[in-house]
């Protein structure tokens, strides 16, 4: 029971890792963007 609720944890954690890499993917892409515009202009 103790490993398989490490496990759980792992898989909770890994998942919220990736949510916050996502969201930091976009948020980069969106910086180059916008910086991209700004350079056009």
């Amino acid at each position: 029971m103790v490993l398989f609720s490490r496990r759980m944890a792992r898989r909770k954690a890994t998942d919220v890792d990736l949510r916050y890499y996502k969201l930091h993917v976009m948020l980069i892409l969106f910086a180059i963007s916008l910086i991209n515009c700004v350079l056009i202009l």
